[in-house]
């Protein structure tokens, strides 16, 4: 599911390992950007938690 796949992303930007996800359950939907520049990447995850 896609949800459980944003949760386990979402647990590894915050430190915590995929198998952590489970603890972001209250997590509504979210949004993951990733963007490739010459000097790296940066990825934005947002997520609503109301």
């Amino acid at each position: 599911m896609a949800s459980d796949r944003l949760r386990a992303s979402a647990a590894r930007l915050v430190g915590l390992p995929e198998r952590a996800g489970f603890a972001l359950d209250g997590i509504g939907e979210g949004t993951l950007v990733v963007r490739a520049e010459p000097t790296g990447v940066q990825a934005v995850l947002r997520l609503d938690v109301g």
